[in-house]
């Protein structure tokens, strides 16, 4: 993406549209957008000043929560640090950032 991206429009929630979903990128449309029946989707929530709030489908399919924190590395860079030890980091390339769709590719560890 060559131009800045302002926290702000990242900020709300959520969910994974993975059916929209193209080798590695990945697809997020906001909370309360029409999606097709699915057993689980991971949701986010980017809360303003960098609280990040997570589930994902676990065991049985039944959401598991995360929690962290989440801040921009310019130019195209989303960050996720999460607060339990086990869960690390995880850093994605912004490719579309758009009112109500997010599409980025996960940059894997080490590598960027």
């Amino acid at each position: 993406m060559a131009r800045s991206i302002s926290p702000a429009t990242l900020e709300g929630e959520w969910i994974h549209l993975h059916e929209e979903d193209v080798g590695a990128r990945q697809v997020f449309v906001r909370v309360g957008a029409p999606l097709p029946r699915s057993r689980g989707r991971r949701r986010l929530a980017l809360r303003a000043g960098g609280g990040l709030e997570a589930s994902s489908p676990g065991r049985a399919d039944a959401p598991e929560p995360l929690r962290g924190s989440w801040y921009l590395e310019p130019p195209d860079r989303l960050r996720f640090v999460w607060a339990a030890p086990e869960a690390g980091e995880e850093c994605f390339r912004l490719e579309a950032v758009e009112a109500d769709r997010l599409v980025w590719v996960r940059i894997p560890p080490g590598s960027g």
